[in-house]
């Protein structure tokens, strides 16, 4: 792909995608492994060994023949003394020097505080897992995702939400009364047992921090009471998170209206949405594959939405759609505005301050007001 010139090459490449991808996903890992108190005791551990290793070598080195010149030797002395002093007692050989004996005694009571501290970590873990996995404990996540139900559409919802291509990637908790274990597996995907209508349930569950809530049908009701426990959970989450951004999903068209009166952000309906693909799919053939395509997120390019940053305002919608398809590979798809969508608009459409917008790309764009200093 090249640039409107001609001799522009763009930054845009599958190996870059491919590296971000992966540094996400290390990130990721990493920060998940930290928070793990057990990860970080086993540190602790290693740190403990490696620098006594090298205190008890620049000790001795000068007044014991088991510590030869650096670095030879070092591992068989100092850190295999220190090994043992962490974890079978004091039964190397002792240190000549008196500093060397008391940072040797000093590693031996540190080494079973940590221990100590490992075993207790790991029983309490286990504990903890024990409730979670029973929805019994409230869960300590903030700026996640409140999923009230669990069924076979709220599985794949949840396997969706969980791929590895997305970004950000957030915590997700599962509110549901009649589920006692989650099909999906996942560190990120917590279950809280409980009626998501309750307030005690949805306290558990933390829905006061929540980023997003989502309400799906509850298909273990009849079809007449559907919408009506929608509206009820709708009115439940928004009582103790008033901020939260709602989406729900309505079985019966003439009920959408009822339901958005609650104050929900999206009000999704299935019959509604069918309708409309279906009559599109009978004039351009395939449609529906495209949809299904670019709202999958687990491959391919996704649909973010982006604020526009100040410095690209007054800029018309053909430069900027010019800009990040050459820059980055995206294409600038539509333009919210106060509550209004601009889809490819016509004319010389020009971006205002506090408009979103919403670019098909293979990673979410990031830093958009580079662009104001080209063109």
């Amino acid at each position: 792909m090249s640039s409107a010139g001609g001799n522009t090459e763009p930054r845009f490449s599958a190996a870059r995608v491919a590296w971000r991808r992966l540094r996400r996903r290390v990130q990721h890992l990493l920060r998940r492994s930290w928070e793990r108190p057990v990860v970080r005791a086993s540190a602790t551990v290693v740190l403990l060994a490696v620098l006594s290793g090298v205190a008890l070598h620049v000790i001795e080195r000068k007044d014991s023949a088991q510590f030869p010149d650096w670095p030879y030797n070092t591992l068989d002395g100092s850190f295999w003394q220190v090994g043992v002093l962490l974890f079978s007692g004091y039964d190397a050989e002792p240190p000549e020097t008196t500093l060397g004996r008391a940072l040797s005694f000093l590693c031996l009571f540190l080494g079973i505080a940590l221990v100590l501290m490992l075993t207790a970590d790991l029983s309490s873990q286990l504990v903890a897992t024990a409730l979670a996995g029973r929805g019994r404990k409230t869960v300590a996540v903030r700026g996640h995702v409140l999923l009230c139900g669990w069924h076979h559409t709220a599985e794949s919802l949840v396997q969706q939400l969980v791929s590895r291509e997305r970004h950000p990637r957030r915590e997700i908790v599962v509110v549901d009364g009649h589920t006692q274990e989650l099909s999906v597996f996942d560190p990120d995907v917590h279950l809280v047992a409980g009626d998501p209508t309750d307030h005690q349930t949805l306290e558990r569950a933390n829905a006061a921090l929540a980023h997003t809530a989502i309400i799906p049908i509850d298909w273990k009701l009849s079809e007449d009471v559907q919408d009506s426990r929608t509206t009820l959970a709708a009115l439940a989450v928004r009582s103790l998170n008033p901020e939260i951004y709602t989406c729900v999903e309505v079985l019966r068209p003439q009920n959408k209206r009822h339901i958005q009166r609650t104050g929900v952000d999206e009000a999704v309906c299935l019959g509604e949405l069918s309708v409309r693909l279906l009559t599109a799919a009978t004039v351009a053939h395939g449609l529906s594959r495209l949809v299904a395509e670019i709202l999958t997120f687990n491959h391919g390019s996704e649909i973010y939405r982006v604020a526009l940053p100040a410095e690209l305002a007054g800029r018309s919608f053909r430069w900027l759609l010019a800009q990040l398809n050459q820059r980055s590979g995206a294409i600038l798809l539509s333009v919210e505005r106060q509550g209004e969508i601009f889809t490819n608009p016509l004319g010389e459409f020009l971006l205002q301050a506090g408009d979103r917008l919403f670019v098909l790309s293979p990673l979410c764009p990031e830093n958009l007001a580079e662009l104001a200093d080209h063109g």
